[in-house]
C-alpha cells in the first residue's frame, strides 16, 4: 500500500485526503474568514520544515504581513534562514502598484519578486524562474497562490481560467510541484466561475463556517474532491488560535 504524503501538515486532513504524490493543483475554497490563508501557511511551514521549498504568490497581503504570520508557525531565526537561503521565495503581487509608483523604498535582506496582477504571465514567469532555481538544487516545492480572486478582478474569467490551466500544466507536470490556490466564494461571479472551471483542479478543499444546535459558530474542512484518492467526505472541525489551526 502506498504511503500518504503530507500536503497541509494537519494529520486529520492529510489522512482524509490520502494523497500519494505531491504534483497536484488544489483549490482551497470558502468564504472570507474561514481560514484559507491559515491553511496554506500551515502547508508552507510544513514543507519548509521537512526540507522542501516553498513559493508564495501573494495577492491578498504584502510580504511583510505574510512573513509575520508565518513566524507564528516557524521560529523567527529559522524563518529568516529559509528566506536568506532561498528555500522560501516570495512573489509580492499585492505591492506591485505601490512599488511601481515609487511608494516602496524599503531595504530587504532577501529577494522578493514583484508581478503585475493584470498580466498573469508575469506571475507564471516569476514562479517558473523560482522553480528552475529550486530544481537545480534538487528541492521539491509547494507553490501557494493567495488568492485567485485578485487575478479574476484584474483580468477576466477567460484569462483567469487560462492562468490555472497553464499553472497546472507547467508547475504540476513539468516541475512535479504541489500548487495550492485559494478562492474566496463571497462573490457570486467567482462562485459561477468555479462551477465552470472546477474540473481543472485535482482537488477541492472547502473551508466553511457552520452553526451547531445551540447557535454556536464552528469552522470545518471538507474534502469535496481529490483525484485518484479514496478520500473521506466527513467534515473536520477545527479552531483558529493565535494564528494557528488547531484540530
Amino acid at each position: 500500500m502506498a504511503s500518504h504524503v503530507s500536503i497541509f501538515g494537519l494529520s486529520s486532513l492529510d489522512a482524509c485526503i490520502k494523497a500519494t504524490t505531491m504534483n497536484h493543483l488544489v483549490f482551497v475554497v470558502g468564504p472570507s474568514g474561514a481560514g484559507k490563508s491559515f491553511l496554506i501557511k500551515n502547508s508552507v511551514a510544513t514543507h519548509l520544515m521537512s526540507g522542501r521549498g516553498a513559493i508564495a504568490v501573494l495577492l491578498d497581503e504584502d510580504h511583510r504581513n505574510f512573513i509575520d504570520s508565518l513566524s507564528k508557525l516557524i521560529e523567527p531565526e529559522k524563518l529568516t534562514s529559509f528566506l536568506k537561503d532561498g528555500s522560501l521565495k516570495i512573489i509580492d503581487v499585492f505591492s506591485f502598484r505601490a512599488r511601481e509608483r515609487g511608494f516602496l523604498r524599503e531595504k530587504i535582506e532577501w529577494e522578493v519578486k514583484y508581478a503585475n496582477p493584470s498580466n498573469p504571465m508575469d506571475l507564471i514567469d516569476a514562479t517558473r524562474s523560482y522553480l528552475e532555481e529550486n530544481r537545480s538544487r534538487g528541492l521539491g516545492t509547494v507553490v501557494v497562490i493567495d488568492s485567485l480572486n485578485e487575478i479574476y478582478t484584474a483580468t477576466d474569467p477567460v484569462r483567469t481560467a487560462e492562468f490555472i490551466k497553464y499553472s497546472k500544466a507547467l508547475f504540476t507536470r513539468s516541475y512535479d510541484s504541489l500548487v495550492l490556490i485559494t478562492i474566496h466564494t463571497d462573490s457570486e461571479n467567482m462562485v459561477n466561475w468555479l462551477k465552470d472551471y472546477s474540473y481543472v483542479a485535482d482537488g477541492i478543499i472547502l473551508l466553511d463556517i457552520g452553526t451547531d444546535q445551540r447557535g454556536k459558530f464552528f469552522r470545518y474542512f471538507q474534502v469535496k474532491r481529490f483525484r485518484a484518492s479514496d478520500h473521506c467526505r466527513e467534515p473536520i472541525i477545527y479552531r483558529l488560535e493565535s494564528g494557528r489551526i488547531s484540530l
